[in-house]
């Protein structure tokens, strides 16, 4: 089999074209059954929805192992756990029982995205000039892993509740500037009076920039105007305030989590996080190639290089 020549992106118009340029034999039955998923060890091959028509996907630097397809079931569930326990790892080595973690935080702390990630999705427009890439491939991409990221993170947050180990709940933390010399800032949890003045103060805004939602902030690149101009609105009622940010809030039993938690080791850590990060990568690209799949013949919602744009993107901001 001759895979020297592939490219993302490259299309065939039958099964027959594909074996011509692999240079294999054409098969039948469970025969091409067999072959093709041999064929797709070495390549992502998706066939294009209501024609022959295959196209690649990606293509892998590392064969993939022959897998028992009864096995990929279990695979989102394996991830939700792994996830769990990364994260019960984490609250076992906390002092107190009550504590807050920015999402990004919790991200970069489960090795889901790196250090990039809230940079460029906050400064899109820097992101493209430096890569050469359409901004709106950039929107997009960031649009879709921040729904995935929420995804698998609510998934294992539910495991908390459902095993009675901890209570999360989603929170504003509020950044206020320090009353005395010996620390720079105080990082409070919100209450009712303060969340509603940063709704009120969100609201108002988004009117003032005629704009109707937070995605369509980030949508046309304004957000760190729109999120200035949220922090002048909370300084009207108290100019302590230095700024503020979304976070889990978890409530826990230090017994609780001990005899839940299980010894981890560095290896093992590491190789969890490292498969929930793999995991992630091969997710977005999937993504990336269905919402083209679908969209195919658009010129003017996906461009040609969509799909390895967003394979860039991900090499950039997750691995």
């Amino acid at each position: 089999m001759n895979i020297n020549n592939l490219e993302i992106g490259m299309t065939f118009k039958n099964y027959k074209e594909l074996c011509e340029t692999l240079d294999i034999e054409i098969m039948q039955g469970n025969s091409k059954i067999t072959q093709l998923k041999e064929i797709r060890r070495y390549i992502r091959l998706d066939k294009i929805s209501g024609t022959q028509k295959f196209i690649i996907n990606d293509i892998y630097n590392v064969s993939l192992d022959k897998v028992d397809i009864r096995q990929q079931g279990n695979n989102k569930m394996q991830d939700t756990e792994d996830i769990y326990l990364l994260i019960l790892n984490h609250l076992a080595k906390c002092n107190e029982d009550i504590i807050f973690l920015s999402k990004s935080i919790l991200y970069k702390a489960l090795n889901m995205i790196n250090n990039k990630y809230n940079h460029y999705k906050y400064n899109t427009k820097e992101m493209s000039e430096m890569y050469k890439i359409p901004e709106d491939d950039i929107v997009s991409y960031f649009m879709s892993s921040d729904s995935l990221l929420k995804r698998k993170i609510t998934n294992a947050l539910k495991m908390f509740d459902n095993k009675s180990v901890a209570k999360v709940n989603e929170i504003y933390v509020i950044v206020y500037a320090s009353k005395d010399n010996r620390c720079n800032q105080s990082h409070i949890p919100t209450n009712h009076k303060e969340s509603r003045l940063i709704y009120k103060s969100e609201y108002a805004v988004l009117e003032l920039m005629g704009l109707k939602t937070k995605q369509e902030v980030i949508i046309k690149g304004v957000w760190n105007t729109f999120r200035n101009k949220v922090i002048e609105q909370l300084h009207t009622y108290d100019e302590d305030i230095q700024y503020y940010y979304k976070a889990y809030e978890f409530i826990f039993d230090k017994e609780c989590i001990c005899r839940e938690n299980y010894k981890m080791d560095t290896e093992n850590w590491l190789n969890k996080s490292h498969k929930i990060n793999l995991d992630i990568c091969n997710r977005l690209n999937i993504n990336a190639s269905k919402r083209y799949n679908r969209c195919k013949g658009d010129s003017n919602k996906y461009n040609v290089s969509y799909i390895k744009n967003h394979k860039k993107f991900t090499e950039i901001v997750i691995e």
